[in-house]
Protein backbone atom coordinates (compact mmCIF):
# COMPACT_ATOMS: atom_id res chain seq x y z
CA UNK A 1 0.00 0.00 0.00
CA UNK A 2 2.68 2.49 1.00
CA UNK A 3 4.68 1.93 -2.16
CA UNK A 4 1.71 2.42 -4.47
CA UNK A 5 0.42 5.42 -2.51
CA UNK A 6 3.84 7.09 -2.67
CA UNK A 7 3.44 7.98 0.99
CA UNK A 8 6.04 10.51 2.15
CA UNK A 9 8.26 9.93 5.15
CA UNK A 10 11.54 8.46 6.19
CA UNK A 11 12.55 4.84 6.09
CA UNK A 12 12.23 3.67 9.68
CA UNK A 13 12.48 -0.03 8.78
CA UNK A 14 15.53 -0.24 6.52
CA UNK A 15 18.29 -0.35 9.15
CA UNK A 16 16.54 -2.65 11.67
CA UNK A 17 15.46 -5.07 8.94
CA UNK A 18 18.92 -5.09 7.36
CA UNK A 19 20.44 -5.96 10.74
CA UNK A 20 17.90 -8.76 11.26
CA UNK A 21 18.51 -10.16 7.77
CA UNK A 22 22.25 -10.16 8.45
CA UNK A 23 21.61 -11.93 11.76
CA UNK A 24 19.56 -14.60 9.95
CA UNK A 25 22.20 -14.96 7.25
CA UNK A 26 25.01 -15.30 9.80
CA UNK A 27 22.97 -17.92 11.64
CA UNK A 28 22.58 -19.96 8.48
CA UNK A 29 26.30 -19.64 7.80
CA UNK A 30 26.97 -20.83 11.35
CA UNK A 31 26.35 -24.53 10.78
CA UNK A 32 22.79 -23.90 9.51
CA UNK A 33 21.55 -22.51 12.81
CA UNK A 34 17.94 -22.39 11.65
CA UNK A 35 16.43 -21.69 15.09
CA UNK A 36 18.42 -18.44 15.27
CA UNK A 37 17.63 -17.58 11.64
CA UNK A 38 13.91 -18.12 12.27
CA UNK A 39 14.09 -16.06 15.47
CA UNK A 40 15.58 -13.15 13.52
CA UNK A 41 12.90 -13.58 10.86
CA UNK A 42 10.08 -13.56 13.40
CA UNK A 43 11.59 -10.49 15.01
CA UNK A 44 11.67 -8.77 11.62
CA UNK A 45 8.02 -9.62 11.10
CA UNK A 46 7.24 -8.15 14.50
CA UNK A 47 9.16 -4.96 13.64
CA UNK A 48 7.03 -4.52 10.53
CA UNK A 49 3.73 -5.34 12.23
CA UNK A 50 4.42 -3.04 15.18
CA UNK A 51 4.32 0.03 12.96
CA UNK A 52 1.27 1.95 14.16
CA UNK A 53 1.26 4.61 11.44
CA UNK A 54 0.86 3.88 7.72
CA UNK A 55 4.21 2.98 6.23
CA UNK A 56 6.03 5.56 4.17
CA UNK A 57 6.91 4.46 0.65
CA UNK A 58 10.54 4.10 1.73
CA UNK A 59 9.61 1.91 4.72
CA UNK A 60 7.20 -0.16 2.63
CA UNK A 61 9.91 -0.72 0.02
CA UNK A 62 12.36 -1.78 2.76
CA UNK A 63 9.79 -4.20 4.18
CA UNK A 64 9.09 -5.68 0.75
CA UNK A 65 12.81 -6.03 -0.02
CA UNK A 66 13.43 -7.66 3.37
CA UNK A 67 10.59 -10.14 2.82
CA UNK A 68 12.00 -11.06 -0.62
CA UNK A 69 15.55 -11.48 0.69
CA UNK A 70 14.32 -13.51 3.66
CA UNK A 71 12.34 -15.74 1.34
CA UNK A 72 15.42 -16.23 -0.85
CA UNK A 73 17.37 -17.23 2.24
CA UNK A 74 14.84 -19.43 4.05
CA UNK A 75 11.97 -20.04 1.63
CA UNK A 76 9.31 -19.39 4.28
CA UNK A 77 7.74 -16.07 3.33
CA UNK A 78 6.13 -16.66 -0.06
CA UNK A 79 4.67 -20.08 -0.84
CA UNK A 80 5.76 -21.44 -4.22
CA UNK A 81 8.11 -18.49 -4.75
CA UNK A 82 5.19 -16.15 -5.53
CA UNK A 83 6.43 -12.67 -4.74
CA UNK A 84 4.10 -10.29 -6.52
CA UNK A 85 1.26 -10.01 -8.96
CA UNK A 86 2.76 -7.48 -11.33
CA UNK A 87 1.91 -7.58 -15.02
CA UNK A 88 5.46 -8.69 -15.78
CA UNK A 89 5.12 -11.63 -13.38
CA UNK A 90 1.70 -12.50 -14.83
CA UNK A 91 3.24 -12.58 -18.30
CA UNK A 92 6.09 -14.73 -17.04
CA UNK A 93 3.66 -17.17 -15.40
CA UNK A 94 1.57 -17.35 -18.57
CA UNK A 95 4.70 -18.12 -20.63
CA UNK A 96 5.82 -20.79 -18.17
CA UNK A 97 2.33 -22.33 -18.09
CA UNK A 98 2.35 -22.46 -21.88
CA UNK A 99 5.76 -24.17 -21.93
CA UNK A 100 4.69 -26.65 -19.25
CA UNK A 101 1.57 -27.48 -21.31
CA UNK A 102 3.71 -27.93 -24.42
CA UNK A 103 6.03 -30.22 -22.48
CA UNK A 104 3.12 -32.27 -21.16
CA UNK A 105 1.75 -32.60 -24.70
CA UNK A 106 5.18 -33.65 -26.02
CA UNK A 107 5.48 -36.29 -23.30
CA UNK A 108 1.98 -37.61 -24.09
CA UNK A 109 3.00 -37.88 -27.75
CA UNK A 110 6.19 -39.66 -26.64
CA UNK A 111 8.33 -36.88 -28.13
CA UNK A 112 10.78 -37.04 -25.24
CA UNK A 113 13.53 -35.10 -26.98
CA UNK A 114 11.13 -32.15 -27.41
CA UNK A 115 10.00 -32.51 -23.79
CA UNK A 116 13.65 -32.38 -22.69
CA UNK A 117 14.26 -29.29 -24.84
CA UNK A 118 11.32 -27.56 -23.19
CA UNK A 119 12.56 -28.54 -19.72
CA UNK A 120 15.97 -27.06 -20.60
CA UNK A 121 14.25 -23.86 -21.77
CA UNK A 122 12.32 -23.67 -18.48
CA UNK A 123 15.52 -24.22 -16.51
CA UNK A 124 17.17 -21.39 -18.44
CA UNK A 125 14.22 -19.19 -17.42
CA UNK A 126 14.91 -20.08 -13.77
CA UNK A 127 12.00 -22.51 -13.44
CA UNK A 128 12.00 -25.99 -11.95
CA UNK A 129 9.38 -28.46 -13.18
CA UNK A 130 8.29 -31.28 -10.89
CA UNK A 131 6.31 -34.16 -12.37
CA UNK A 132 3.69 -35.31 -9.86
CA UNK A 133 0.93 -37.94 -10.01
CA UNK A 134 -1.61 -35.13 -10.56
CA UNK A 135 0.40 -33.43 -13.30
CA UNK A 136 3.40 -31.14 -13.56
CA UNK A 137 4.00 -28.37 -11.05
CA UNK A 138 6.53 -25.57 -11.38
CA UNK A 139 8.27 -23.03 -9.21
CA UNK A 140 10.82 -20.32 -9.68
CA UNK A 141 14.28 -21.22 -8.56
CA UNK A 142 15.54 -18.93 -5.83
CA UNK A 143 18.72 -16.95 -6.31
CA UNK A 144 20.43 -19.39 -3.95
CA UNK A 145 19.66 -22.49 -6.08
Amino acid sequence: EGIAANTPGEDVLGDPLAALYNRALQAMLDDLNTPEAFAATFEGTRVILMQTNPLSSASARSAKDWLKKTNDLLGIVYPDETTSSSTEDDGFAARVDELVSDRTRARAEKDFSRADEIRDELTALGVEVMDTPVGPKWKRLSSLD
